[in-house]
């Protein structure tokens, strides 16, 4: 039997979680089952990542009146390179268009969440997913809780994030040491993430604050990019460190394609994320051997178990942050035994072959829809 072509379909294609797992899912896929077609609102590092896989790609950006240019766009495509499965990639309104159009077409759609199902954005595209997917996954069991308020249909599906293990495995550096030219005594706290209101950074800028009162031994390491058009939330986040007079203690290194190797340069991870399906960063410091610590929102829990691979705390509290944070600092021993537990938890339970079987099981699943 021929490879079943599937329509892969990303909004975005910047160098984001959502992006990055959809491209990690198609690269490694099984190339006897399965062939892999990309399609994309936007231009971006990502899409380059695909083309350069051998994976055939199509930018479809041209709304026209009521979505329709979308539609008939998808339409064609679809039909052209004989499409088995729509697979799309998160939740947004673009996704409304390859899926209406795979209905026309009586093609089964996997609709993945990776997004706030209670977000206005999300209560919004609500309906259109109960009605249009034939299979609803989401990246945690937080997130399908909250998207079907603990009464899930048959057709919901939890699929947890995969990480690479051989792109992300602990080989400690001091990459970023030399870089900004620092003292090999100071350690470094850092974060990979989005700069945006929901990713909470500016309650790690207050923390900074706070543990420099008991320990300037470190440096915050920022890396990320504000990808609004005014940069109001970059903008927010300078006026503190100016406020709480931090500059020295706080590097904004911009985006980065080097994240392992930025990652191994780095003594603890922190996401501060006030809401979050399953951060792919998260994974990724988990693989690198790094202790983490997170919020106690979203799917993180389900990634870092309290006190074992990291320390989870109140969203939008400072000084837990701090403290937290500051544990880790002081304590060297502890750093490394939650370092280790996390490159276990990531191998025995996030790994990205993993991640494939799961999803491919579910493709499988609707071969009766439309392939035999």
């Amino acid at each position: 039997m021929a490879p079943v072509p599937i329509l892969f379909v990303s909004h975005g294609a910047a160098l984001g979680g959502s992006p990055i797992s959809c491209y990690k899912l198609m690269a490694n896929l099984s190339r006897d089952e399965f062939s892999p077609v990309f399609a994309s609102r936007e231009q971006g590092p990502v899409l380059e990542r695909v083309r350069a896989a051998g994976i055939p790609c199509h930018l479809i950006s041209r709304k026209g009146l009521l979505g329709l240019g979308y539609i008939f766009r998808f339409l064609r495509l679809i039909r052209r390179e004989k499409v088995g499965l729509v697979h799309l990639n998160t939740l947004t309104s673009y996704y409304k268009y390859p899926a209406l159009a795979a209905r026309l077409c009586r093609v089964p759609i996997v609709w993945f969440v990776r997004e706030d199902p209670e977000s206005k954005r999300g209560r919004r595209l609500f309906p259109w997913i109960r009605r249009l997917a034939d299979v609803i996954v989401t990246v945690s069991y937080d997130t399908r809780e909250k998207m079907f308020s603990g009464k899930a249909p048959a057709n919901a599906k939890v699929v947890h994030n995969g990480v690479d293990l051989q792109e992300f495995s602990p080989e400690p550096n001091r990459c970023l040491h030399e870089q900004f030219k620092l003292s090999p005594q100071l350690k470094l706290v850092g974060t990979v993430s989005s700069l945006e209101e929901r990713k909470g950074v500016e309650f790690l800028l207050r923390a900074v604050s706070i543990i420099k009162r008991r320990n300037e031994n470190f440096r915050l390491i920022i890396v990320g990019e504000d990808r609004s058009r005014d940069k109001s939330y970059l903008g927010k986040m300078r006026r503190i460190i100016e406020e709480e007079d931090i500059s020295r203690l706080v590097i904004l290194a911009g985006p980065r394609p080097d994240v392992a190797r930025l990652m191994n340069g780095l003594d603890v991870f922190v996401l501060p994320t006030l809401w979050e399906g399953l951060a792919r960063t998260i994974l990724e410091a988990m693989a690198c051997g790094l202790p983490v610590v997170a919020t106690r929102v979203g799917g993180n829990p389900e990634q870092v178990r309290h006190d074992f691979n990291g320390l989870l705390v109140p969203p939008g509290d400072p000084q837990a942050l701090a403290e937290a944070i500051a544990c880790l600092l002081e304590d060297d021993r502890k750093r490394s035994q939650m370092g280790r537990a996390g490159r276990l938890r990531a191998e025995r339970e996030f790994s990205l072959p993993g991640h494939v079987r799961e999803v491919e099981k579910i493709y499988r699943g609707l071969r009766h829809k439309r392939w035999s």
